[in-house]
């Protein structure tokens, strides 16, 4: 072989031989082989984007990285394996992002630690895409600005562009257009100064996709037209399919069917000519669903059958179930009720499947109309409950997104009340410096003054006294003058003092804030959607259900409203107390008969979860200086905490004792006990320790700190003595008064 073949392979795979000797290794030599591979399977994996790979293609696509990826690590190719690393990622994180996670962040590990600065912007902008694919926008969003570091200290616009177009998804996703458009027109600048066309296109189409949410239809569709027309000028027939169904969705939104169907008809054209299987799904599914709207009942059920057989080709589960969906819906419209009850039900079970919620959630609301049609009004209402309660569900989870957010958006204006804080602080400094330039200059001109008068004295004896009065005078101003320059400065001092006793004043009353919007919104939401549910169910179906379910229902209401006085009460008594508003009226009083009746009135509600209540007395006479009505309360609460963390079939001992000239409560369970972390917290306000209670009961954290506070204004003391997984035994101890 020659010495050139030798020398251009060895070259190729990169090894260490010189000019001056031939290559150690053969001409197929695995480095060469492995790189081969690797361009031909990143080919494949930016060429099938990676949602549509079925799976076993996709299966396929991975062993085969990972095996040239083994390749590269054994033959010491640390860029080339970050870069199949990369690959893999990609090809993983439309189906599988938690697997394409793992392969992300060991990339940017490995990237790292051989200072390969274009793979840690790889590895950054992957783990941010991955946090967008599973709603961690704020971990996106600092993943992707730094990514957009490295790549612009690089010059490479390319994915710059990318790092603004995932940024501008997150704004989009939280609702913030103007933000979501500012990133996208930054990706779309840099990708037309490169040319790249491809890129630009889809640009357009996302800044027409904002538009259209934000409401400006006119600009939405301006920008649209331009994606197709470039869409069309680079052949990307599915790209320009993608953006003619937006502009039919718009028109159908608008009411203009027949316009709408057109653009519809065009893009499944251009989808089927291009034989882009899952975009011939989406088109096909938005004209069935127009031509329900326009109840052409055969054209939809043609073209929603046809989605039903495209989703099982390429293996979509989802939107097979969709597709299901859809028909379920149709039949039904055409009282078609055999096939509408077949499609829901194998829905359901696919559904079900995929744990998708919102497919269910349809599915469920779609059987109970189909089972009140045909009559069976129990199995409608049992799916009509089904339907509420996974909605209610769906809308808890939103709201919990949606308070995190706002929980955001309070920081960020939190920043900017600190910024202004720091801008007056900043002003009050500069009125120092002036008071002390103020100041210089005052004495400066005193010294003058001086100066000249002293002259005046040497030349004019004879007007010695009238010059000593002069300077006397100005003596006198310079004076007064330093009096109002300090009284100057303590104002400003204590202003500063007042703003900073004002600045910890608005942070305590955040923090209270806070708490109180999170007993509201997280304790009071889940009795008030139950009620709302119950009391929609009774009117809704209140005809047709027995008496008993209604008295079930109302007594649900019920309970539910008793819930939500409950907590409503203990905010009340909280406030009482805090703000020093609490009558307490401590008399002689034998604590054993409040101790008693406690326990009588626990013993049914520890019956139900099958707990004994064990209560021992030794000194029933004994007497205390309490308020009653305020011991009832502190008893009823731990007596509450102690059967509502204790498993079922255990035991609570209640033991009132006396000694060393004091009268003691114990209640004690044989719960999961108190861990370290717990104890730190266990009295304080809105506390959620680490135990969970085992009946599914309600807690607003607020029961002990109540109890500390009753019990301290009784001049008693309480604490707790617990090992975690033994139990907790909480004390309350009075001194005796006979």
């Amino acid at each position: 072989m020659p010495f050139v073949s030798r020398l251009h392979i060895c070259r190729f795979c990169w090894c260490n031989s010189s000019l001056e000797r031939r290559c150690s290794r053969p001409l197929r030599c695995s480095a060469a082989v492995t790189f081969v591979r690797v361009f031909l399977l990143i080919g494949i994996v930016f060429w099938v984007p990676s949602g549509e790979l079925p799976a076993q293609a996709l299966k396929r696509t991975v062993d085969s990285l990972n095996a040239a990826y083994n390749q590269a690590v054994s033959n010491r190719n640390d860029t080339l394996a970050v870069l199949l690393l990369n690959s893999i990622t990609k090809a993983l994180w439309g189906t599988y992002p938690d697997s394409a996670m793992v392969f992300a962040q060991k990339m940017l590990v490995d990237a790292e630690r051989i200072q390969f600065r274009r793979g840690i912007g790889l590895a950054y902008n992957n783990i941010g895409y991955i946090h967008r694919k599973k709603s961690h926008f704020d971990d996106c969003l600092l993943y992707s600005y730094k990514a957009l570091t490295i790549f612009e200290a690089l010059g490479d616009t390319s994915n710059a562009a990318w790092c603004y177009h995932n940024i501008a998804n997150v704004h989009y996703s939280r609702g913030r257009f103007d933000l979501a458009l500012d990133n996208h027109f930054k990706a779309l600048r840099l990708r037309e100064a490169i040319n790249e066309k491809p890129s630009v296109a889809w640009s357009l189409s996302n800044i027409s996709d904002v538009y259209r949410d934000q409401g400006s239809k006119a600009q939405a569709i301006e920008y649209t037209q331009k994606a197709i027309a470039l869409f069309q000028q680079i052949n990307d027939a599915h790209g320009a399919a993608v953006a003619m169904n937006g502009i039919g969705v718009m028109l159908q939104e608008d009411g203009k069917y027949d316009e709408a169907l057109g653009y519809f008809m065009k893009a499944l054209a251009l989808d089927e000519a291009s034989e882009h299987g899952l975009g011939i799904l989406w088109s096909s599914r938005f004209i069935g669903e127009l031509s329900m709207l326009q109840h052409n009942y055969a054209r939809a059920e043609k073209y929603f059958l046809r989605c039903l057989t495209l989703a099982r080709s390429l293996k979509d589960r989802k939107n097979e179930g969709i597709a299901m969906l859809n028909l379920g819906r149709l039949y039904n419209a055409e009282r078609k009720f055999p096939q509408a009850f077949t499609m829901s039900r194998s829905a359901i079970a696919l559904a079900d499947s995929l744990h998708v919620m919102d497919l269910r959630q349809s599915l469920y609301e779609l059987l109970a109309q189909l089972y009140a049609a045909s009559g069976r009004y129990d199995s409608a209402y049992s799916f009509h409950q089904r339907f509420s309660a996974l909605r209610d569900s769906i809308f808890s989870a939103q709201s919990s997104k949606k308070i995190a957010e706002l929980g955001a958006q309070y920081e960020s204006e939190k920043r900017k009340i600190e910024i202004e804080v720091l801008t007056k602080d900043n002003a009050l400094q500069e009125a120092a410096l002036k008071r002390d330039g103020m100041t210089r200059n005052v004495l400066i001109a005193g010294v003058l003054v001086l100066l000249v008068i002293a002259g005046l004295l040497v030349q004019r004896n004879r007007f010695v006294r009238k010059s000593e009065s002069a300077l006397q005078q100005k003596n006198d101003e310079i004076m007064r003058q330093q009096k109002i320059l300090e009284d100057q400065a303590a104002e400003i001092e204590i202003t500063n003092s007042q703003l900073q006793e004002q600045n910890l004043l608005l942070h305590q009353m955040n923090i209270e804030k806070n708490e109180f919007l999170g007993i509201a919104a997280h304790d009071l939401k889940n009795p008030l959607a139950a009620i709302t549910m119950s009391a929609s169910t009774v009117r809704d179906y209140y005809d047709r259900m027995p008496p008993e379910a209604r008295q079930e229902r109302l007594g649900s209401i019920v309970v539910s409203a008793q819930r939500m006085a409950s907590i409503i009460s203990n905010l009340l008594d909280l406030n009482a107390i805090e703000t020093g508003n609490l009558n307490v009226n401590c008399q002689q009083t034998v604590m054993e008969p409040i101790v008693q009746r406690c326990v009588s009135d626990y013993e049914e509600r520890a019956a139900a979860k099958q707990i004994v209540l064990h209560y021992t007395a030794t000194d029933k006479n004994a007497q205390v200086s309490i308020d009653a009505g305020m011991m009832m309360e502190v008893m009823d609460n731990l007596l509450s905490n102690a059967l509502k963390y204790s498993p079922l079939g255990s035991n609570v001992f209640i033991r009132l004792s006396a000694s060393n000239g004091a009268l003691r409560v114990e209640v004690s369970d044989e719960g999961p006990g108190l861990s370290a972390e717990d104890k730190t917290k266990l009295f304080g306000k809105f506390a959620r320790l680490s135990a969970q209670p085992t009946g599914g009961e309600h807690s607003t954290g607020l029961g002990l700190s109540i109890v500390k506070r009753l019990v301290e204004a009784m001049k008693g003391r309480v604490w707790c003595e617990s090992e975690a997984g033994k139990g907790a035994t909480f004390i309350v101890e009075f001194p005796c008064t006979t």
